[in-house]
């Protein structure tokens, strides 16, 4: 194990790649398409040509060959350009540790075992076929299990891919369906369910006919990630257009935990293409996103169809669309002015954090920030969500709070995730959820110490629902697991306005006493809490 400061070589074999530093030297053999590392005392393990693989392979080098400090660049090794780093082979799937974090070191080293599994390859499949195999995978997040020798040997699963987009398609997603198979015995059995790639686009018991007629109509014109949701879909015809097969994609993507899924996609399905894309552009209109890619709007129009508050009954997509915008309108006409409602505590008065306070607000909001925050107007008017805009310098982003107080999501423009404003939004409104929760259990002033109530055996009485938020707000600070202690009041206060128990702060842990004065449970700050 040497410093990451210091400098290393890579040399081309015959049938790998050597890798050497002052006290590591490892080769990495591809002759038999797989990747078998060789240290300097003569150990060698081997790794399949997958996905998987490689990257074992690639964390192997790097630990042995530059040390255990990841984030310095070793001498010698430039930044690679873009171009340069995805030229071998196509395979800048593969590359994932240096696209999700730039890391100069580990790209090169997976450039060159790339070139050399290529290398081995081409002995076996001739180079102009193998480079129409990576240009037909490049774009669907591609796999070097193209290079493993099952693949090479098969005599049908090339075949397949250069000739179906749907199978180039299957084998590119293989390896996320079976999990991180990374032994070589493992590729023979990633190629033989490759060979079956039409049944990856049909759920159990659904009829596979209306899976194969829609991949013979549309797996060429389709966006990969949609025609891959089909085998969480369970459809009832085929679909008749690509915008049936994103709308329905988008559907299952934003469904919620118990949706009218089936029926909406079987009035999805049964549309004409002209109706659905009427609906789709009128929605978009509606919540201000008319302009925006064609994207924007089918997720905006399947967010729609998912804030559903009632079971399915029409029996035509226009039925249903037409019903829902109603109940989104609604709001806006009611005796409420049009307000939101108000949340059960004040909202946060931390800077650049505002509480949309109307369904104008909330449309102009989705309208800005281009994604389907205007879609929750009408639960933000019934008071299940609590919507707010947050700016942080030049950063912007919207937030869902639930009644329960659970921060639901948090977006920037166009749905982007992990701006500056985003991360201030969890800063500032998870603490306030919690909040929320102990709030949302009984109004404020409710008494929380019935008669007649035990003696204090030590501690302040906790006798409203306002003192049982005021003992979590003083611990928000310094209490570890919030979430639990938040949990705790909250059950103990539900039980409190009921009469069947006491609860008394008792400075570094809160008591639950029972009628006879006994302590029943205590909260200690840190999260601990158990039965007395």
């Amino acid at each position: 194990m040497i410093s990451s400061a210091q400098a290393w070589s890579a040399s081309e074999l015959k049938d790998g790649v050597r890798f050497a530093a002052e006290d590591a030297i490892l080769e990495v053999c591809t002759a038999a398409h797989t990747l078998r590392v060789t240290g300097r005392r003569g150990r060698s393990t081997e790794h399949a040509a997958t996905r998987s693989g490689l990257r074992a392979v690639v964390t192997y080098v790097a630990r042995a060959v530059r040390g255990t400090r990841p984030c310095e660049r070793p001498v010698g090794v430039p930044v690679l350009p873009q171009g340069e780093l995805f030229g071998v082979g196509g395979f800048h799937a593969v590359a994932l540790d240096a696209a999700a974090a730039p890391d100069p070191f580990r790209a090169e080293v997976t450039r060159l075992l790339l070139a050399a599994l290529r290398r081995s390859a081409e002995r076996v499949r001739p180079a102009a076929e193998l480079t129409l195999l990576d240009e037909r995978l490049r774009l669907l997040d591609a796999t070097p299990l193209l290079y493993a020798a099952p693949f090479l040997h098969h005599p049908f699963v090339a075949r397949d891919v250069l000739k179906h987009r749907a199978a180039a398609v299957a084998l590119a997603q293989v390896e996320r369906t079976l999990g991180a198979w990374d032994r070589p015995e493992h590729t023979a059995l990633l190629v033989d369910r490759a060979a079956l790639w039409p049944s990856f686009f049909a759920p159990p018991g659904n009829a596979a006919r209306a899976v194969r007629k829609t991949l013979a109509l549309l797996a060429e014109v389709a966006d990969p990630e949609d025609l891959w949701v089909l085998r969480s879909v369970p459809l009832g015809r085929p679909l008749r257009s690509a915008l049936h097969l994103q709308a329905v994609a988008e559907r299952v993507r934003v469904r919620r935990p118990a949706d009218d899924l089936e029926a909406q996609l079987r009035l999805v399905e049964e549309a004409p293409e002209d109706e659905l894309a009427e609906l789709v552009c009128r929605v978009a209109v509606v919540f201000g996103v008319g302009a925006d890619p064609p994207a924007v709007q089918v997720h905006v129009f399947a967010e729609l169809l998912a804030n559903a508050e009632r079971p399915t009954t029409a029996r035509k997509l226009r039925q249903l669309v037409r019903a829902l915008m109603l109940d989104h309108m609604r709001p806006r006409l009611s005796a409420r002015g049009g307000l939101t409602a108000p949340p059960p505590i004040p909202p946060p008065t931390a800077p650049g954090v505002r509480f949309l306070a109307s369904v104008d607000a909330v449309l102009c909001e989705g309208q800005e920030m281009h994604h389907c925050i205007g879609t929750r107007a009408a639960a933000a008017s019934r008071g299940d969500a609590f919507l707010f805009h947050v700016e942080r310098g030049q950063e912007r982003a919207s937030a869902e709070v639930a009644r329960d107080g659970e921060l639901v999501e948090v977006s920037g423009p166009c749905n982007a995730r992990g701006n500056a404003a985003c991360r201030y939004a969890r800063q500032v409104l998870e603490p306030w959820g919690l909040l929320v929760r102990v709030a949302g259990v009984a109004p404020a002033g409710t008494c929380a110490w019935l008669a007649p109530a035990p003696l204090v055996p030590r501690g302040e009485p906790l006798a409203t629902s306002d003192a049982f938020i005021d003992a979590l707000r003083a611990r928000l600070a310094s209490d570890e697991d919030a979430h639990a202690l938040a949990s705790w009041l909250a059950e103990r206060l539900r039980q409190a306005v009921a009469g069947g128990c006491w609860v008394v702060d008792a400075g570094h842990e809160l008591l639950a006493l029972g009628p006879d004065g006994g302590v029943r449970d205590v909260m200690r700050v840190g999260g601990a809490h158990g039965d007395s």
